[in-house]
């Protein structure tokens, strides 16, 4: 019978290279309100600027545009460079209770004396606009802003994962990830930009 397999520490794959491939996933939710940031700063900077050389309102559009594929052609260039991955890692919280603190109040009403009726409308009525703005504040904050800002974290994080999760053999080659980084800016935008020059075409023939 023959020896039991030994394996030959000097066999095993290098566990240094090992861990450059597998490096940990960057954050989706911080890469996206980078992202977000970015692209806000670059459009304050942009439609004042673009405002001052008296360009036409379309032009100002596809200004903002070319310097958004800028930052878009770098973010992604950046990404297939360090070869990262993006995780996702935000989860839309259960909105939280805004009136729980009514559930017990106004349990000793029951034992109050004799109440002015027409001062028990008012009261009910204060009380009734109050209940109303609260829950439209409620609905703003714990529902709209959260749902909004979770439809824009899927749809940054979904088109920089769609690029830097996928395997273009970029890591450490500068040249091939800012062509790759460069194609798909101009997917996402090409169509953008296509759209306000038919608006502007349209426009101007009527």
């Amino acid at each position: 019978m023959g020896q039991p397999f030994s394996e030959d520490p000097a066999s095993r794959p290098n566990d240094t290279w090992i861990r450059r491939v597998r490096l940990p996933a960057i954050s989706g939710k911080s890469t996206v309100a980078i992202m977000v940031v970015l692209l806000l700063v670059t459009g304050v900077i942009v439609v004042p600027l673009a405002g001052y050389f008296d360009l036409p309102p379309w032009l100002r559009i596809e200004a903002l545009l070319a310097v958004w594929w800028v930052v878009w052609a770098a973010a992604l260039a950046r990404l297939l460079y360090l070869g990262r991955r993006i995780s996702d890692d935000h989860v839309l919280g259960k909105p939280r209770d805004w009136l729980g603190w009514m559930k017990n109040w106004g349990g000793g009403w029951g034992d109050a004396g004799g109440v002015d009726a027409e001062g028990c409308f008012y009261l009910l009525a204060a009380i009734l606009a109050v209940i109303v703005a609260i829950i439209g504040l409620w609905l703003l904050i714990e529902i709209a802003i959260p749902a909004i800002a979770f439809l824009l974290y899927c749809l940054v994080r979904g088109m920089l994962a769609r690029v830097a999760n996928d395997d273009h053999g970029c890591k450490d080659h500068l040249g091939k990830s800012a062509g790759w980084g460069g194609v798909w800016a101009t997917v996402y935008f090409a169509p953008l930009a296509v759209i306000v020059w038919l608006a502007h075409v349209i426009h101007a023939a009527g």
